[in-house]
């Protein structure tokens, strides 16, 4: 009788400081309004070696939303959009990866996943780059990915089905997404600190 080896799925955490969530929405039709989201948190459980136990959940703090315009985010925090009071958080998790497994930097997959803002939820498909693998200086393993993502938020017109009604003014908003993984740190344990 053969023993069992487990296989140790390894977990990775987002680096905040070599990441980003951006956005861009058309304004009156006329105009492109570009934002970012400052607190954001993420883990990835696998990697290019373990693909089909890949597994991404991020949260982001909806209130971070930043555009540079003080009245404007104050806004995008309210009932009209994100109601960042009654609902803090926007929440992703991955449900299936489409294509070959990244291997290479530069190797392209799709992300499927469950994407919830405000009290809708909806299934966005998320175009991916694979932008390498290697050691820092201080010997921790990192590895890039870049993603977007054009989505009607709240319809189920472009990103899937919609679960429920939000707002009049938040189901006509399109907004394209941008995720830069610059930096995901490996770990076993424990989060990872990051220096410099």
């Amino acid at each position: 009788m053969r023993a069992s080896t487990a296989v140790q799925i390894p977990t990775w955490w987002l680096d905040p400081a070599h990441s980003s969530v951006e956005f861009s929405v058309k304004h009156m039709m006329m105009t492109t309004v570009r934002g970012r989201f400052r607190n954001v948190q993420a883990t990835l459980l696998g990697d290019r070696d373990h693909p089909e136990a890949a597994r991404v959940e991020a949260t982001i703090d909806a209130a971070s939303v930043d555009t540079g315009v003080a009245d404007r985010d104050a806004h995008l925090r309210g009932p009209d959009f994100f109601d960042a009071e009654r609902f803090p958080r926007i929440l992703f998790r991955s449900t299936r990866i489409e294509g070959t497994p990244p291997k290479q930097e530069g190797d392209h997959f799709r992300l499927v996943g469950e994407l919830e803002i405000r009290d809708s939820e909806m299934e966005v498909v998320l175009d991916c780059e694979y932008q390498g693998r290697g050691s820092d200086p201080w010997g921790k393993t990192r590895a890039g990915l870049n993603s977007g993502r054009r989505s009607t938020a709240g319809s189920g017109a472009s990103s899937g089905t919609r679960r429920s009604r939000p707002e009049a003014c938040w189901s006509r908003t399109r907004f394209a997404w941008r995720v830069r993984c610059s930096s995901l740190g490996k770990v076993t344990n424990q989060r990872p600190q990051h220096v410099g």
